[in-house]
């Protein structure tokens, strides 16, 4: 038999995930390790502020809500006007870049509709850690019940 976990906690790592089918995949396999009555949490940036953002040429600053470390910063590009996302990492100094992280911008909505059509049930919705949806926030999270 194996082992279920009351909870799973995971942070926005479905954006390194390429292709809506492997993300899907991946939620199946959340679904299948929660026992019933678990409670998925996992986060997303938003991405739909980033995307808007960039296409003006702005540069994107995050609000320090879900990362308020001092010592790297991140500056973000576009790649090719596709959905895939560059993040560039500094330290602070602006000298060093540390490295590089590719990420697939998910759509609005993706993520949440994935954990229904799964099959989680009450899921709740916080923006920049508040509760409910908002727009501009830089981060979303979402909890997601397995039913019983």
């Amino acid at each position: 038999m194996p082992c279920l976990s009351r909870n799973l906690l995971i942070g926005n790592s479905l954006s390194l995930v390429k292709g809506t089918e492997e993300r899907r995949k991946c939620i199946k396999e959340f679904f299948k390790i929660l026992a019933p009555g678990g409670k998925l949490i996992i986060d997303e940036r938003n991405f739909d502020l980033i995307k808007d953002t960039l296409y003006k040429n702005q540069e994107y600053k995050g609000n320090g809500i879900m990362y308020p470390g001092t010592l790297i910063e991140s500056k973000l590009s576009r790649i090719n006007s596709s959905n895939l996302i560059a993040f560039n990492f500094y330290h602070t100094d602006g000298k060093s870049q540390i490295g590089t992280l590719v990420v697939e911008a998910l759509e609005r909505n993706e993520l949440k509709n994935m954990l229904k059509e799964e099959g989680f049930v009450d899921i709740k919705v916080y923006s920049d850690l508040k509760s409910g949806f908002n727009p501009d926030a830089h981060f979303f999270a979402y909890v997601a019940n397995k039913p019983n």
